[in-house]
């Protein structure tokens, strides 16, 4: 018997899992998230999530857009070995590689896992 969960029970663990940890981290979570599992990879895209203070500062500012994102790339980075064992947890694999992708401009984000095995 494996101690894997389901993949319904999984996505459902997980996107409230993301939530959650982004609302830890910068005290907000996406109002959107959508999450696609194929085999060994999951992807997660994530929409409006910059808090408001972030949106004013690259509305004023545009050019400051590159310093907003590279303080959500610093606390990402910073928490990363968290994240993957939150995640490892949830789905119950181990992540092999993790990357993620963050568009401020867009208020957008994507992150994807690959695992050692298919869900």
């Amino acid at each position: 018997m494996s101690n894997r969960p389901d993949c319904t029970y999984a996505r459902h663990i997980l996107l409230s899992e993301t939530k959650k940890i982004y609302k830890e981290l910068f005290g907000k979570g996406p109002e959107n998230v959508r999450l696609r599992i194929s085999g060994d990879v999951v992807v997660i895209e994530l929409s409006c999530f910059l808090r408001a203070a972030e949106i004013q500062l690259i509305r004023q500012q545009p050019q400051k857009a590159r310093l907003v994102k590279a303080y959500r790339q610093a606390i990402l980075e910073s928490m990363k070995e968290e994240v993957l064992q939150r995640v490892e947890s949830v789905l119950g694999c181990k992540v092999i590689r993790y990357l993620y992708e963050i568009d401020v401009l867009a208020n957008s984000a994507i992150t994807m896992f690959i695992l050692d095995k298919p869900l």
